[in-house]
């Protein structure tokens, strides 16, 4: 059985990304599949100084790349051959103190200080108020469980549970504003994906959260 579809005709981006994955070993639906082709034209459009693509053609765009998780790491123009690389590493960041977690929105990278040198971080995953008037916030975090795990923040503290025991030592929370970044979606995304992981990856998330 052919593991292109009809609407793969003429489209090198999602024929290319299946064939990545394939040989990878990878699974991943083929509106997931279209998710990241949005977040990554989304991010090269925000690179470009005119808002455009190389050729103004996302269809030309060939996946050259992928990670473990199967997200795209570079992309070629199959009209002009450019080479393009589709993560955010390197980038100029700052933090913003959270006073109140009204301020936070889906897709935001935040973490919280400690008194030694590796902070707490997390994805936020969802935000929204009950009846009653409470923010209830999700977040997606390396916990104390020693694994990737989606929780809900406590609502009558700053801190996260795996830093309860430091007390107002670990009371300080903040969010990581970035010159570039990937959007919302795609960020909680790619965090989910890494839910049930025991390896320490918070390097994997790329938040969404941007200074510009």
């Amino acid at each position: 059985m052919s593991l292109f579809s009809q609407n793969d005709v003429g489209d090198s981006f999602l024929r290319s990304y299946k064939d990545c994955l394939r040989k990878k070993n990878l699974a991943m639906t083929e509106d997931d599949m279209r998710r990241v082709r949005s977040a990554v034209v989304t991010l090269l459009r925000r690179r470009s100084a005119e808002d455009t693509l190389c050729c103004n053609d996302e269809e030309s765009l060939r996946v050259k790349r992928i990670n473990r998780g199967g997200f795209v790491t570079a992309l070629t123009c199959d009209n002009c051959h450019t080479h393009v690389e589709t993560v955010c590493r390197d980038v100029s960041w700052n933090y913003e103190q959270v006073h109140d977690r009204s301020q936070l929105k889906i897709g935001d990278h935040i973490c919280w200080h400690r008194p030694y040198a590796i902070w707490h971080h997390a994805i936020v995953t969802d935000v929204h108020v009950d009846a009653g008037g409470e923010i209830h916030v999700e977040i997606i975090h390396y916990s104390c469980k020693m694994r990737v795990e989606e929780t809900t923040m406590d609502k009558d503290k700053t801190c996260c549970r795996c830093c309860g025991h430091l007390g107002e030592e670990c009371n300080l929370l903040y969010r990581v504003n970035y010159d570039d970044c990937y959007n919302s979606e795609y960020t909680v995304m790619r965090a989910r994906k890494l839910i049930n992981e025991t390896r320490y990856c918070s390097g994997d998330y790329y938040s969404s959260t941007r200074s510009i």
